[in-house]
């Protein structure tokens, strides 16, 4: 498994599935800024320390109800930053007693995305984190 491989390497970021695995990287779900950095850290938009390299870039964290075990979170610039950004859907997982298969749930996100199946477009997958 590459995501297993990945986490073991002890490293801050790494490529898996051809988008950036973040295995150390967390977002508090009732932290909006916390959520945003998260977003910056797989946008690139920090640099090696965290810290954040676009001040001017705002960004509007707002919950989407109706998730059974994961907390989605749409994440999207204000109107006086950055427009070209995309508004971005923020999945932080939930319920870790499931017995679903985190590592497989994405590798195969991330191949529907790829293949651009199941209505998802190549860009519909940015990165993953812990």
């Amino acid at each position: 498994m590459e995501y297993v491989q990945a986490r073991s390497s002890h490293q801050e970021r790494v490529i898996v599935d051809g988008k950036p695995y973040h295995p150390f990287l967390s977002a508090d779900p009732s932290n909006p800024d916390s959520i945003g950095h998260v977003v910056k850290q797989i946008f690139q938009l920090v640099d090696d320390n965290g810290n954040d390299d676009d001040k001017s870039l705002s960004l509007t964290v707002t919950p989407v109800l109706g998730g059974i075990t994961n907390k989605l979170f749409l994440v999207e610039a204000t109107a006086a930053t950055l427009t070209a950004f995309p508004k971005t859907l923020v999945r932080i997982f939930g319920g870790h007693d499931t017995g679903i298969d985190r590592d497989k749930e994405t590798a195969l996100y991330a191949s529907l995305a790829r293949q651009e199946i199941a209505g998802l477009s190549s860009n519909a997958y940015f990165g993953r984190f812990a």
